[in-house]
């Protein structure tokens, strides 16, 4: 959702909530601590892909389990990243909260110093509010309510309502 309304800003949408957006960057992955796994797993695609099976299924594991086709893979994590978000966030029209829980900023490269990049784009990321929650994994085990609570916290301060006149 973000990639698309910074490419097409005259979408409708009064904000975006992204809970635990991963960084979707080529080189960020090729200078971490898990680059030849990233490699590794980049080749493969490129392999299929070359080999004319672009749809092949591949079972990844970085930058998290998941399975995707060769020709997505490359598509989603090249050179050119088109989709990492910090490239063009601050292009989204609307106000946008994006939240991360401690545990997968502290133990995953997609999510490590994102909190901190968002912050760093200041005035052309104003819109955007970042949450971070304590204990919190990718998936927010356990702790459902909590991330229910920050989201809702958000919007009525995003999106005051007025008293009903009496």
């Amino acid at each position: 959702m973000l990639y698309a309304l910074a490419q097409e800003p005259q979408q409708a949408a009064a904000c975006v909530v992204a809970l635990s957006p991963p960084r979707l960057s080529y080189a960020w992955f090729c200078e971490g601590p898990k680059r030849q796994e990233f490699l590794d797993t980049y080749a493969l695609a490129e392999r299929h892909v070359e080999g004319g099976q672009p749809g092949a299924l591949l079972e990844v594991t970085f930058p998290l389990p998941y399975l995707v086709t060769a020709a997505g893979y490359l598509e989603k994590y090249g050179p050119d990243e088109r989709y990492d978000y910090l490239r063009f966030v601050g292009s989204v029209p609307c106000p946008t909260l994006m939240t991360f829980g401690s545990l997968e900023v502290e133990n995953n490269v997609a999510f490590q110093g994102v909190p901190e990049a968002l912050s760093e784009l200041g005035e052309r990321a104003r819109q955007v509010s970042v949450v971070p929650v304590a204990g919190a994994d990718h998936f927010y085990t356990g702790m459902r309510e909590e991330i229910a609570a920050r989201v809702e916290e958000w919007l009525r301060s995003a999106f005051p309502v007025a008293p009903l006149a009496g």
